[in-house]
């Protein structure tokens, strides 16, 4: 369950298809090539973690809002630290997100 770069200094062709890798790397690579490829891959794993405790927090805000009412929400601490922990990660999510290229924010989406 982690991500997975393929270093190599042979030129890609179509059998790369079914290899399990997330990021092909062709020989020569620097240093701070490597540590970005490396970086952006970790962006990802974080991504997925951020995204599914997100989900988490906000199913538990619908479940307060459908069960209480706008008195008992407004006077409750716990619901005021659940919605500020809610917008912190969606600030979290969406800041992985804006760091990502395109193909990577694909990548996200891909089924």
């Amino acid at each position: 369950d982690s991500r997975v770069a393929m270093v190599t200094a042979v030129d890609p062709d179509f059998d790369i298809v079914e290899m399990p890798f997330d990021h092909y790397v062709s020989k020569p690579v620097d240093a701070p090539t490597l540590r970005e490829v490396v970086d952006r891959l970790l962006a990802i794993e974080g991504y997925d973690r951020l995204l599914s405790e997100l989900y988490a927090v906000t199913q538990k805000v619908a479940t307060l809002e459908a069960e209480k009412t706008r008195g008992q929400l407004a006077d409750s601490d716990r619901y005021a630290d659940l919605l500020a922990r809610r917008d912190r990660l969606q600030a979290d999510v969406d800041d992985v997100v804006a760091s990502l290229d395109g193909s990577e924010v694909e990548h996200l989406f891909e089924v």
